[in-house]
């Protein structure tokens, strides 16, 4: 599995120089340094569920990923300054709640090393996921 984000990156820059032989420079520019940001968030992103999917279960490692709005609401709180009404509050703390039960009942029922780091990873995967969606929007408002 790991190994399919790794052949991603080549074949996609190869299309993207045959498809835009003669702008990619200008292309490439145009991304700036939040293009790239986002990019290398995505890229954490897809590295981080490699990772998580292949060390612990797949339920905990959904269950994780599923609480990726939770984050998105966190970050678009601090980077766009969105207000956050109280139902999305209460929903994060339930989402935060999940998260911490997947967290002590692995713990407590003495699960290996790789499946407490494969849900850390999931976790990671969520933030970086959430990321990449607030970072889209903020690009998109920088850019015009």
């Amino acid at each position: 599995m790991f190994f399919r984000y790794s052949y991603f990156t080549p074949i996609m820059l190869v299309l993207f120089i045959v498809f835009n032989q003669k702008e990619c420079l200008l292309k490439i520019k145009y991304f700036g340094k939040w293009g790239y940001l986002t990019a290398l968030i995505n890229g954490l992103q897809q590295f981080t569920y490699a990772l998580a999917v292949q060390n612990t279960a797949a339920a905990n490692a959904l269950v994780i990923l599923a609480c990726n709005s939770l984050f998105a609401a966190l970050i678009s709180y601090v980077v766009l300054r969105e207000i956050i009404p109280w139902r999305t509050i209460l929903c994060c703390c339930f989402c935060f709640g999940a998260i911490l039960l997947i967290f002590a009942s692995s713990i407590s029922t003495h699960q290996t090393l790789w499946s407490v780091l494969g849900e850390f990873f999931a976790l990671l995967c969520s933030i970086f996921t959430a990321s990449y969606f607030v970072m889209l929007r903020f690009t998109a408002i920088k850019q015009g």
